[in-house]
């Protein structure tokens, strides 16, 4: 991550159950229930050498693996109300009593080091705090306003309990009730999902938090599917077969700041006798419409499939792909032949021709008659910007054959090695 210039800071601690476990194991402590908020100084202070020893072991840790890290008094950065009482409760009353300055850190990310904090604070009343690490992160996070947030633990995702399954990924407001709602999602698992939703909330539009282990950590941040958990902001995609619940005047604007073009006026009254159905994110963020042509002897043509800047890498694209692959068995698109988001389409089609200034893609069939038809209809369609796209480049691109097919299920050729479509694209054209 260092090596990428992704400045992080590592902020480690342990739960009060726990670390009285782990005082006990060292001898550091004797048995019996502590209240860290009135911890007697000399149990406090194991606790904080054993904190102290996990810092060093992890700036030892980097230093090996020639990543600069430097540790960071907790107390200089963490403080905390009197009446705050440090606990496994998962209450969400600790997090708003816990205040963050986070001056000396953003000094440290101006560095080349990676700070390296414990849970640990200052009370208002002058006392050393042990803090619930959930109330650490969550304070620094509200504080900082980093795009990512990565949470580790042994299991490296959250278990669906009924099917043993790993949740992928959970896209934040939408899934939140239902995620709650499950059977296997109770108690302490279901006070700590609440307050990773709540953290979600407080990031940035294209912030995430991430569930996964330290043995996965490097999967889930540098490949596209990852390997953990992910909890992102996503708009809830509603389908529409026609344009009555439609805002076409937000749409428009949707569709020209993601092609970077002016719509044809008439574009909306073309589209309502042919739309076949439209995927249109409740914020009008992402949009994929989906018309049927005629001559294209049943084939749905994808007419638009747009997402703005700031939704570029947070999966919206793959997820509107995901509902057309569900709801369409087969489709029909075409591009200009200049288009560097072509990469992006190579390896969701089956097939794909170059036709005057257009690659015409399709995937779900591979009869040359039918894939003959509709290079034909895509050909003849208008088009429906009037203005030239500036991030097209009307050289040829000649790093593909002009007619290529592959298997109906859409497993084309790989994308060129290097490109990661997820964040370099713009906006994805089906014109």
């Amino acid at each position: 991550m260092q090596r990428n210039n992704m400045r992080s800071v590592v902020v480690h601690g342990v739960r009060p159950r726990k670390l009285m476990r782990e005082l006990q194991f060292s001898n550091k402590l004797v048995s019996g229930e502590v209240n860290f908020s009135s911890t007697p100084w000399a149990k406090l202070r194991a606790a904080q050498q054993l904190l102290d020893s996990n810092s060093t072991y992890f700036i030892d840790a980097l230093t090996k693996h020639h990543a600069y890290s430097q540790l960071v008094p907790s107390t200089s950065i963490f403080y905390v109300d009197s009446s705050y009482q440090g606990s496994d409760s998962g209450s969400n009353a600790n997090t708003n009593l816990c205040s963050v300055d986070s001056d000396i850190l953003r000094w440290c990310l101006k560095s080349p080091c990676i700070p390296v904090v414990s849970a640990m604070a200052q009370s208002s009343d002058g006392r050393v705090v042990h803090l619930e690490p959930f109330d650490a992160v969550a304070s620094l996070v509200r504080s900082l306003q980093p795009r990512k947030v990565i949470l580790l633990n042994q299991a490296g995702a959250l278990i669906n309990m009924t099917t043993g399954q790993k949740v992928s990924e959970v896209n934040s407001p939408g899934d939140n009730a239902a995620l709650l709602g499950q059977p296997w999602c109770e108690g302490r698992l279901k006070e700590k999902l609440q307050r990773i939703l709540d953290m979600l909330e407080s990031l940035p539009e294209n912030g995430s938090v991430t569930l996964t282990s330290p043995m996965t950590i490097l999967r889930e941040l540098f490949t596209h599917h990852g390997d953990g958990t992910i909890f992102q902001k996503r708009d809830r995609v509603i389908i529409h077969d026609n344009l009555d619940s439609v805002d076409t005047k937000r749409l428009r604007q949707l569709l020209c700041r993601s092609f970077n073009s002016e719509l044809d006026a008439d574009y909306f009254d073309k589209l309502k006798p042919k739309l076949s159905k439209m995927y249109l994110s409740e914020s009008y963020n992402f949009a994929a419409i989906v018309t049927n042509e005629k001559g294209a002897e049943g084939v749905p043509y994808l007419d638009k499939f747009a997402v703005v800047e700031k939704n570029q890498g947070q999966g919206s694209s793959q997820a509107l792909w995901d509902l057309l692959r569900r709801d369409f068995p087969m489709l029909f698109w075409r591009s200009y032949s200049g288009n560097r988001f072509n990469e992006w389409y190579y390896p969701r089609c089956c097939g794909l021709q170059s036709v005057s200034k257009w690659k015409v893609f399709w995937y779900g069939f591979t009869e040359y008659r039918l894939s003959q038809k509709i290079v034909q209809v895509a050909e003849r369609l208008e088009e429906s910007f009037t203005e030239k796209r500036p991030h097209v480049n009307e050289k040829q691109d000649l790093s593909r054959p002009s007619t290529w097919s592959a298997k109906p299920d859409g497993k084309g050729p790989k994308p060129t090695p290097g490109t990661d479509p997820e964040i370099v694209y713009q906006a994805l054209e089906a014109i």
